[in-house]
């Protein structure tokens, strides 16, 4: 219970010592292993993480959990492949696994591959979790990416009153506003995104310069 309180605090370092304590007792407890590989992946200790998710998936090959703690992990990685087959597994293991459906078919249209596929994934993650901003936000991308961009509006819209202070969903709809030429409604989505402390703040910055350097005319 206190590293699950220390992981919730963010506090990594010290819930990854708890659990290491733990492991000591209990080598072969696979939910300890995919709580520690997600402290470890939260401590950005990839190659850490990848070594413990890939031990909790032989020790459990059954275990949706584990395969999911994977797949993240590979994310970080930048293993493609890996995040494919491993939420291939999740969603093979566990069809209702609404989460895995969403982060398939995210990674699918953030990378704008593979779309209809995508789009039936993060559809069937909304059928088991209809009121769930973040999946809405995943249908919204691939709208963009297929270039429909008022039905992404429309669903971003959506999103943001489910999840008001999320930067991702903010600048995605700064995106999408862009792309249809409202520029300056755009930046302000943008500034939003950044003020609520967007992971990648440089690459909003410079799409919020290139606006003001294009100035009405590009608005």
């Amino acid at each position: 219970h206190l590293a699950l309180s220390l992981g919730r605090q963010k506090k990594s370092d010290e819930a990854i010592a708890i659990v290491r304590k733990l492991r000591e007792k209990n080598p072969d407890d696979v939910e300890l292993m995919i709580f520690l590989a997600g402290q470890l992946e939260e401590a950005k200790r990839y190659e850490d993480a990848l070594a413990v998710a890939t031990e909790a998936t032989g020790k459990a090959p059954s275990n949706p959990g584990a395969w999911f703690s994977l797949g993240v992990v590979c994310d970080k990685l930048g293993k493609l492949d890996r995040v494919i087959s491993a939420m291939e597994k999740v969603i093979e293991l566990d069809p209702r696994h609404a989460t895995a459906l969403n982060y398939l078919g995210y990674t699918f249209a953030d990378r704008n591959m593979r779309l209809p596929e995508a789009e039936k994934l993060i559809l069937r993650a909304l059928e088991i979790r209809p009121d769930d901003g973040y999946f809405l936000d995943s249908l919204a991308w691939v709208r963009y990416r297929q270039g429909d961009y008022p039905r992404a509006e429309a669903e971003l819209r959506r999103a943001l009153k489910m999840a008001p202070e999320d930067p991702v969903i903010l600048e995605h709809l700064g995106d999408v506003l862009l792309a249809q030429g409202k520029g300056e409604e755009a930046a302000s989505f943008f500034e939003r995104a950044m003020a609520k402390g967007h992971e990648k703040k440089e690459d909003v910055s410079a799409k919020l310069q290139s606006i003001r350097k294009a100035g009405p005319a590009g608005r």
